[in-house]
């Protein structure tokens, strides 16, 4: 049996040697801290030693010995009352893989060391796939802002989950590097589109990809879309909620709250699907449901909303039925991109695009769709500038420049700014007074004139107010 070495490095605080790892005993104020260094090497067992020793004692107040896992526990229960369910769920996914590696230490001992150790474990998912710069943000956001609100409570002196970005420098390839939103939106073609909508058979299912191919709805908006959404005279859907994690939710962001049109096939479909739905509820002897695309039941009416997991396994059948590829990212989410693409490239603005698609912004639109848009020849672009109804603004001050290109080039300076007055002359603005647009404006508005020191600071036109009075008075 081997013996055990003990080394004590201060009041309460000491090593042990069991084995062939070194161990750290905390003792203080009636409380005892003991965790494996896991480490064989006794200087780094030494430094290791202090480093949590000073975390954990700090220089004054009482011993912090909050435990990462009774902190997190806590933490999620008060923040499942204040946040929405989806929020709070993907923030329980990041803190329950952190506490299967953290869950014994105490939370003023965890360094940046360990959270980009974390970083690179949390790479792969459970099933050996790695996970994409956007996924690993998402799950490192609930344990960044965990310790920001553990800062605040002076339980731990910083935050080690802080600038997310640089831990995740050389873990995963950022969104930039890797294109990652470009190589995501892989659009279906139509031959793709029209063989998955035959491989659907259920009526309900095969409305439902119809709305995302579209309407660029997303899969959370097209399972709670409700009947009293959808204006079918006036062929429009309102989104007004989702279902996320098998919640009703309000929508992703306030630009996803929005209305979209609907073509002519789409409402003809819903119409019909209406119409099935009202007569199945009398053949069951149940009511219509408010859900336009309810669970799948046999012979019970159809009142509730779908499950997520089921609806995109049925999903995944009719994709494999056509004979379709998987894309990189979510599959169905790729009918949203299609929808998006087609409009692109058909040549609709984006940011008509980015309103119906419920972009935050349209530099979100850009990024993703940017690549799809149909861009005309350098060249070609160049040379429309060169057309006759084209006249730069120097033509009227260049001396070589000909005599009707100066004269038509003040003209069209001209139209915009001018108008008539009520006899028949002409006036100078649409305002006649400049002193509704800015007190500045009007007094460097006047000429000719020369610029001078007016009251508070103020530039004023002596020469061109004295001017202007002679002419109004003449």
């Amino acid at each position: 049996m081997s013996k055990s070495k003990t080394i004590r490095l201060r009041k309460g605080v000491s090593i042990v040697l069991r084995g062939k790892q070194w161990h750290l005993t905390i003792v203080a104020r009636g409380k005892r801290l003991r965790l494996s260094l896991e480490t064989s090497n006794e200087e780094l067992a030494l430094a290791m030693a202090e480093e949590w020793a000073e975390r954990t004692l700090g220089a004054s107040g009482p011993p912090r010995f909050e435990s990462f896992e009774g902190f997190a526990q806590e933490w999620l229960e008060n923040q499942a009352r204040r946040l929405r369910p989806s929020t709070v769920a993907r923030y329980r996914t990041g803190i329950s893989e952190a506490c299967r590696r953290l869950s014994r230490r105490p939370l003023a001992t965890i360094t940046r060391a360990d959270a980009a150790r974390l970083a690179k474990a949390m790479r792969l998912d459970s099933k050996g796939n790695p996970r994409a710069y956007g996924t690993l943000r998402n799950l490192l956001a609930g344990l960044r802002v965990m310790f920001e609100d553990a800062r605040h409570l002076e339980l731990v002196t910083d935050n080690p989950f802080g600038q997310i970005g640089r831990l995740l420098r050389d873990v995963a390839p950022s969104r930039s590097e890797g294109n990652e939103a470009e190589d995501s939106a892989i659009p279906y073609t139509r031959d793709e589109q029209q063989r998955l909508l035959d491989a659907i058979t259920d009526p309900q299912d095969h409305a439902a990809v119809l709305l995302a191919l579209r309407a660029g709805l997303r899969r959370s908006e097209v399972l709670a879309l409700v009947w009293d959404d959808v204006d079918l005279e006036g062929r429009y859907v309102h989104i007004r909620r989702r279902l996320s994690r098998g919640v009703i939710d309000v929508p992703k962001s306030k630009a996803s709250a929005r209305r979209v049109p609907l073509s002519e096939a789409v409402v003809r479909c819903l119409r019909s699907l209406r119409v099935s739905q009202k007569q199945r509820a009398v053949a069951v002897g149940g009511e219509v449901p408010a859900a336009v695309f309810p669970a799948h039941y046999r012979r019970t009416p159809l009142t509730e909303f779908q499950q997520e997991d089921r609806f995109s396994q049925r999903f995944m059948v009719a994709l494999r039925s056509a004979g379709i590829e998987r894309r990189t990212g979510q599959p169905f989410h790729q009918l949203r991109h299609s929808f998006a693409s087609e409009l692109l490239m058909s040549g609709v603005p984006i940011f008509k695009v980015s309103r119906w698609l419920g972009h935050a912004s349209i530099q979100l639109t850009a990024d993703t769709y940017g690549h799809l848009i149909p861009q005309p020849g350098e060249h070609e672009t160049l040379d429309a500038l060169d057309g006759d109804g084209f006249v730069p603004i120097s033509a009227t001050k260049m001396p070589h420049a000909s005599e009707p290109a100066r004269r038509r080039a003040a003209s069209q300076a001209r139209k915009p700014w001018t108008r008539k007055g009520l006899g028949g002359e002409r006036v100078g603005d649409r305002t006649p007074d400049r002193r509704i647009k800015s007190p500045l404006l009007y007094q460097l508005s006047y000429a000719p004139g020369r610029i001078v020191a007016g009251p508070w600071g103020c530039a004023r036109r002596t020469a061109g107010r004295r001017l202007g009075r002679r002419a109004a008075s003449g």
